[in-house]
């Protein structure tokens, strides 16, 4: 009852009278009877026509002669395919091994691995080898289930993410195979998941993914043999039932899940209640999907342009919902409003200041469950270049990147002549704070670091405050430990959701928040930022401070000259005449580690050279270098969804009765900063910072002092 309780205020009455309504419902039967497995027929689907066409035949023949305006016109694919060429370069050969790849039966999970299935099988789980039930209701089938592990295995597939890689190959060649296979698929997948059964139909959102890539591959195919009127009116069937699912069941996301969710499923009601304006409940999910993608996005989307899932993959996510439905609207003569994309050009804003210009790729920051929604370029998961290239040229009619592979996106979403669009110069700041959100961008010499210092209004992800992030020369030096997987055991996602897995302080073992249940949090961390300066000399001034190991207080001081980095921790307040265990922690994704020269220097191993991780307070503590330990779990890191990897990770320990200052110094050249604990002095290269006392309220001084 009390985690209930505190359950309730934090996600507020609202949200838990919903929930309960909810679960009553489920348990009782009554969203069967509302969602009843019955499939229907091509009569009652005809009636559902406002032409009330008289046949599928003459269904399709309206449809082809009134098809609103798509990314692309049918008649114009092949004049994509030059730009494309030139586009993809070397890559083109790789792409169309994929495609082939998966007409023979091999598809891509999570964008990273694959798994040769032949003819697929839409209810199996390929890591567990388990199948989902085909036969049941959704609502009685749970989300998490021994029996068939972890259901986004079993989503990946059905979300039909497939379906963009053969049409890009099939812009490329014109060969039959691809829209023969896509069809082929498609007609498979209807036959196994009869409608309102199985997992396949559990979730809106993977519903909304689904139609969109069935839209896309609609209009790429519209005009191929392979797709007879029979199969077009399956589709356009599928996608009636599909969106009518999602209109029905959108308070579950608005009202429950309150999240990314909401915007997919209202880009979903949009897009088809705009491209298929002959379905009698056309007119209402348009304006549905339009008013709740409106609302949605200006409170989901912080002010200073941050996200409310603190996630990079998932603020990606949002990103290419919006980017989707933005040019849609516009192609179509309609427009949302310019308080909205004023809002969407700060999320942009927000992504970029964070991207590693090197490899495009962003901090491995929050949850990430290896969604890519409409992968639409061979560029690597991790690179946030295509989705960010294509949403800026949507908000601004300009390029943001050199030519190369990344903008086959920008082609497909905007056409050929974004292509030749001209380039914007949009600079990244020394120092750029998102209060709101509670991140902290600073650019130094050869690289960026991110710094999380907020209190959490909406439901957090991970136990991380204070965490800081490095890149260098294209290497994340210092790293976030990624998400691994949602449905694993205890210990392991008390590793990469907690403190442990962070660049930050930990006190005991404890996490900075109390974990509920999967992505339950209780007791929301609290923190304040009392500094964020770039002075004129280059030197960058961070200090902030969090609540979660109340009565102690972790305050962080975090000082950026050039290249170099010095990171002051204090665990300051009332430790209650009680010695406690301290922890300080550095994840990195450098090929090797070791302790060199004096106790306290550890040197990283990175393809752009040594990089240093220095101590240089006197406090008495011991170093651990963990990479993959498995029965320490430390040492760890995840990229990619369900995959995790060795990663080097310091660990500097000590144990304390008092208030504790420790120094460390992250940077590519040791030597370089020296700490006099009597005088409070950090020199810097050719600077000198006075601090406060160890113990004062304030690390740095209210005024910058150098001498």
């Amino acid at each position: 009852m009390r985690n209930q309780l505190r359950m309730m205020q934090n996600m507020g009455l609202g949200w838990t009278l919903f929930r309960i309504k909810y679960e009553l419902k489920k348990r009782a039967g009554f969203l069967e009877k509302e969602f009843p497995a019955v499939s229907m027929t091509e009569e009652e689907f005809l009636k559902r026509w406002s032409s009330h066409a008289a046949s599928p035949d003459q269904a399709v023949r309206e449809w082809r002669a009134q098809a609103r305006p798509f990314f692309f016109h049918p008649d114009k694919l092949n004049g994509l395919k030059p730009v494309l060429q030139k586009t993809l370069g070397a890559s083109e050969q790789e792409l169309l091994n994929q495609a082939d790849r998966i007409c023979e039966g091999t598809f891509t999970y999570f964008s990273r691995w694959n798994v040769h299935q032949g003819t697929p099988n839409w209810h199996w789980n390929p890591i567990t080898n388990e199948e989902s039930p085909r036969d049941l209701h959704w609502s009685k089938i749970p989300d998490l289930s021994g029996a068939f592990g972890d259901i986004k295995y079993i989503w990946e597939l059905s979300r039909f993410s497939f379906a963009y890689t053969l049409v890009r190959a099939y812009a490329l060649t014109g060969s039959s195979l691809y829209p023969e296979t896509f069809w082929n698929l498609f007609e498979d997948w209807v036959k196994n998941n009869p409608e309102e059964r199985g997992v396949n139909y559990k979730c809106c959102q993977e519903m909304s993914l689904r139609v969109m890539a069935w839209i896309f591959a609609l209009y790429a195919f519209a005009n191929h043999s392979s797709s007879t009127d029979k199969r077009v009116f399956s589709l356009l069937k599928q996608v009636y039932c599909h969106t009518d699912h999602i209109d029905k069941h959108f308070d579950f996301a608005l009202k429950s899940v309150k999240n990314n969710h909401t915007i997919s499923e209202a880009a979903g009601l949009y897009t088809v209640g705009l491209l298929f304006p002959f379905f009698d409940r056309s007119g209402r999910w348009k304006k549905k999907g339009f008013r709740h993608l409106e609302a949605e996005g200006m409170w989901q989307i912080y002010e200073d342009g941050s996200y409310l899932q603190h996630s990079m993959n998932y603020h990606r996510l949002v990103v290419q919902d919006y980017t989707w439905a933005l040019r849609l609207a516009e192609l179509n003569g309609e427009a949302f409003s310019n308080k909205l994309k004023e809002r969407l050009y700060k999320t942009f804003d927000f992504l970029y200041q964070f991207q590693d210009e090197a490899t495009g790729r962003l901090p491995n920051y929050g949850m990430n469950d290896g969604a890519l929604i409409h992968p639409l370029s061979h560029c690597e998961y991790l690179d946030y270049r295509p989705q960010l290239g294509a949403f800026y040229f949507i908000l601004t009619g300009k390029r943001l990147y050199p030519d190369g592979p990344h903008e086959e996106s920008l082609v497909w979403l905007a056409g050929e002549s974004a292509s030749r669009a001209p380039r914007d110069t949009f600079p990244r700041a020394a120092l750029k704070a998102y209060p709101e959100g509670g991140y902290y961008s600073i650019r130094m010499d050869g690289g960026s670091a991110m710094i999380r210092c907020g209190t959490y209004r909406h439901r957090p992800a991970q136990a991380d405050m204070l965490h800081l992030d490095i890149w260098r020369e294209g290497t994340n030096v210092i790293c976030d430990a990624g998400t691994y997987s949602y449905n694993t055991d205890a210990e392991w996602s008390a590793y990469f959701m907690g403190t442990a897995s962070h660049n930050t302080v930990m006190i005991g073992d404890d996490d900075q928040m109390e974990k509920g249940s999967r992505f339950i949090w209780y007791n929301w961390t609290k923190s304040h930022t009392r500094r964020a300066e770039a002075a004129a000399d280059g030197m960058t001034l961070f200090e902030g401070e969090h609540y979660g190991y109340g009565p102690l207080i972790h305050r962080r001081a975090v000082i950026q000259s050039d290249a170099v980095i010095a990171v002051i921790d204090e665990i300051a307040g009332d430790f209650n005449g009680t010695e406690r265990a301290i922890s300080a922690s550095w994840l990195s994704a450098a090929r090797g580690a070791k302790a060199t020269g004096e106790k306290g220097l550890i040197e990283l191993e990175t393809p752009a050279g040594p990089y240093f991780i220095e101590t240089l307070d006197t406090q008495s503590s011991t170093f651990r270098i963990y990479h993959g330990d498995e029965k320490a779990r430390r040492g760890w890191r995840s990229l990619y969804y369900g995959e995790k990897e060795p990663a080097y990770q310091i660990v500097r320990s000590l144990r304390s009765g008092k208030p504790v200052r420790l120094v460390t110094v992250l940077s590519p050249v040791a030597g370089q900063v020296t700490y006099d604990p009597e005088q409070n002095l950090l020199r810097m290269q050719d600077r000198c910072l006075r601090l406060n006392p160890a113990g004062s309220e304030t690390i740095l001084p209210q005024e910058k002092v150098t001498l």
